[in-house]
């Protein structure tokens, strides 16, 4: 087995409403792989005294403060993005690819994209509004946040009621700002090979619209049989190892 050193290190963008607790399954199966994983809680997310008026540059801060050593350290990222986490995690990738660091005499850097049921412009100046979330799941005031999604909505399909009830208790709110920001950097700009998992039985991002969207950035479709929450079930986490694993050599 190839040492965890030799291996890319993996930044984990969580999605709106998440924390990286959400992702643990997830995360230990990528260490168990060899990754060291990087998973910064986002600062758009999480109690509503503490997000409102935050957007996608709070975010980026929070992505340089825990992923930019491991970057100027030399070594090679790859970035997992789930719903939300698209956004944030494309503008961060964008000028740190490994190939555009080179070009400029350093080492280091993104060698990958993953998208996992990802909101993700695919050009720039894309109206942000069509990459919002469906509301009819949330208590929203756009104004300031979208608040914790109701017990019950069909955010995720797959995970047992207890499992479910663990998720939601979990969940915090989001700010508005994070879905109102300019679109300045498309997902098809990136130079690294780009893979997106579409979850085939997602209610809250539509699959037809996640196929949309890695369309739009020319990935590497790879369909799950899941809904928005793979990353909670055993069987999809394996899937999602496998294919993190290889996606450096995509595109």
């Amino acid at each position: 087995m190839a040492s965890r050193s030799s291996k890319p290190v993996v930044l984990l963008v969580h999605g709106a409403w998440h924390t990286p607790g959400h992702y643990h399954l997830l995360i230990k199966a990528l260490q168990a792989a060899g990754h060291t994983v990087i998973a910064p809680p986002l600062a758009t997310a999480g109690p509503s005294d503490l997000i409102v008026g935050k957007g996608v540059p709070d975010d980026l801060a929070r992505l340089e403060e825990a992923i930019g050593p491991h970057i100027e350290s030399g070594k090679e990222i790859i970035l997992v993005a789930h719903s939300y986490g698209g956004f944030p995690g494309t503008y961060y990738v964008k000028d740190r690819t490994a190939a555009e660091r080179k070009a400029r005499g350093l080492e280091g850097g993104f060698v990958a994209a993953v998208y996992i049921a990802a909101y993700a412009p695919a050009v720039a100046g894309e109206q942000p509004s069509r990459h919002k979330p469906v509301v009819g799941f949330f208590d929203v005031d756009v104004s300031r946040l979208f608040s914790t999604p109701v017990p019950g909505s069909p955010k995720v399909a797959d995970p047992n009621r207890t499992t479910r009830e663990t998720l939601y208790s979990l969940l915090g709110g989001h700010s508005g700002l994070a879905f109102a920001a300019e679109v300045t950097v498309g997902a098809s700009e990136l130079a690294v090979p780009k893979t997106y998992l579409v979850c085939t039985r997602d209610d809250c991002v539509p699959a037809e619209f996640q196929r949309e969207v890695a369309e739009g950035m020319g990935a590497r479709v790879i369909d799950i049989d899941a809904g928005h929450s793979p990353f909670l079930v055993e069987s999809h986490v394996e899937r999602m190892v496998r294919e993190i694993g290889t996606a450096t050599e995509r595109n």
